[in-house]
C-alpha cells in the first residue's frame, strides 16, 4: 500500500506494480504537534498531514510518493521523510512548460518512478500491466464523468456532499472494487424517475431540477470541510458542479485533452503506448494554481459554470493556500466580466457556519433569490 499526497501522482503506475495507491489525508486535524515542525503560515490541509504523520496515522503505508506542486506540499513531504521516514519515498519533478523537451523530461521522470518502485518492491510494472491499469483508471474517470453528468441533470436528487464522498472513496478503495461501486451508483441514479418536460419538478415547472435553489459552481483546493455543501444548500443555493482538487479536477480530462499529444508540436517524441496515455492525462488535465497561471484556468471555470447552469461561483479556499489566493483577484474580476459573480469563503480547517451563512444568503439573493 503506497500513499500519495497529490492527485498529480500517476496512480496507474503504482497499481500496475501490484500495489494499492492510497491518497493520504482526509479530515481536518488541528495540528498542535505539527507546530513544532511547521511555520504558522501553512495551509490547514498540509498541517493536518504533518499532524497525521506525527500521530503515526500512516504507519500502515509501505511508502509515499509525491508530485511537485506547491512549495509547502513539497516541504511537508520532506518533513515526513526526515521525521518519520517511510521504507520507500519518491518525488516526481513535473515540468511547468509545454514542448518537446518538457515531454521528454516528464517521460523520463515516470520511467525513474517505475524503476525505483520495481527495485524497492521487487515487482514489475511492464507494458501489459501498465496498459491494463491505464484502461482501468480510464473507465473509472468515465464513470465519474457520468456521475457528474447525472448530477447536472438532476442536482437536487442527491447532495453535493454525497457526490464528494463518492469521489473521495476512490482515493482509498481498490480501483476494481471502486469501478464496480460507481457502476451500481450510476445505474441506480439513472434508473430513477426523471420528470418529463411539462411535469411538476421538470425544468421550468415547479421547483425545477435545482429544487428552487440558486445553482453555483464550488471551486477551491483540497476541500477539508464537506459541510460547505449542506451550508450552501441551507442558505438557498446548490452546488451543481465543482472545481476541487479532491473533486472534479482529480479525474476530468479538461476541454482540450481529447488527443493532447497527437496534435501537439512534440507529438513525434517516442513514448510507449501505456505511458503515452498516462502522460496525456496528467499533462492535459485541468491544472491547479500551483501548476498553471490564472489565465489558463479561466476558460475551464467559465465552461464549467456555463455547462452546469451555474449563476455564480463560490470559492472555498483554505487559509494560507497561496497559489489559490493569489489567483482570486484576477479570476473574480474576469468571471464578473463573463457574467459570473463570485464569493470567497476563506477558512482555517473548518468553515465558520454562522459567518459564512450570512454572506452566502446575501450572495444568493443578489444573483438569483433564495428559495
Amino acid at each position: 500500500m503506497v500513499g500519495y499526497l497529490c492527485t498529480y501522482v500517476p496512480v496507474e503506475i503504482i497499481h500496475a506494480a501490484g500495489l494499492l495507491p492510497v491518497k493520504i489525508g482526509g479530515g481536518y486535524l488541528p495540528g498542535i504537534d505539527a507546530n513544532r515542525l511547521l511555520p504558522s503560515f501553512i495551509c490547514p490541509y498540509l498541517r493536518s498531514l504533518a499532524e497525521l504523520g506525527l500521530q503515526g496515522g500512516c504507519r500502515y503505508l509501505d511508502g509515499i510518493i509525491h508530485a511537485y506542486t506547491c512549495d509547502a506540499a513539497c516541504g511537508v513531504f520532506n518533513i515526513w521523510r526526515r521525521n518519520f521516514p517511510p521504507a520507500f519515498s519518491h518525488i516526481i519533478h513535473q515540468p511547468y512548460l509545454d514542448g518537446r523537451q518538457s515531454l521528454k523530461f516528464y517521460h523520463r521522470e515516470l520511467e525513474l518512478l517505475i524503476e525505483n518502485i520495481e527495485r524497492h518492491f521487487g515487482t514489475k510494472a511492464g507494458p501489459d500491466s501498465l496498459s491494463s491499469s491505464a484502461g482501468l483508471y480510464r473507465d473509472i474517470r468515465a464513470a465519474l464523468a457520468r456521475l457528474y453528468s447525472l448530477r447536472r441533470r438532476e442536482p437536487a436528487a442527491f447532495t453535493g456532499e454525497e457526490i464528494f464522498h463518492a469521489v473521495n472513496a476512490g482515493f482509498a478503495l481498490p480501483p476494481e472494487e471502486y469501478l464496480e461501486m460507481l457502476g451500481r451508483v450510476n445505474d441506480r441514479i439513472a434508473g430513477r424517475h426523471h420528470p418529463a418536460p411539462g411535469e411538476p419538478g421538470s425544468a421550468g415547472v415547479g421547483a425545477g431540477p435545482a429544487g428552487g435553489k440558486v445553482p453555483v459552481l464550488l471551486s477551491g483546493s483540497h476541500l477539508l470541510d464537506p459541510s460547505v455543501f449542506d451550508l450552501i444548500y441551507s442558505c438557498g443555493g446548490i452546488a451543481v458542479d465543482d472545481d476541487l482538487c479532491n473533486g472534479r479536477r482529480s479525474f476530468d480530462r479538461g476541454p482540450e485533452t481529447v488527443e493532447p499529444l497527437s496534435a501537439a508540436p512534440e507529438a513525434d517524441v517516442e513514448i510507449p503506448g501505456p505511458l503515452r496515455e498516462i502522460i496525456a492525462f496528467y499533462r492535459g488535465r485541468p491544472g491547479c494554481p500551483a501548476r498553471v497561471p490564472a489565465k489558463k484556468r479561466l476558460p475551464y471555470l467559465i465552461d464549467l459554470a456555463r455547462e452546469s447552469g451555474a449563476r455564480g461561483v463560490v470559492f472555498a479556499v483554505q487559509k494560507f493556500c497561496d497559489p489559490h489566493l493569489a489567483d482570486l483577484p484576477l479570476l473574480t474580476a474576469w468571471l464578473k466580466e463573463a457574467g459570473y459573480p463570485s464569493l470567497i469563503l476563506e477558512y482555517d480547517g473548518r468553515i465558520n457556519p454562522g459567518a459564512a451563512a450570512t454572506r452566502l444568503q446575501a450572495f444568493f439573493e443578489m444573483i438569483g433569490g433564495a428559495a
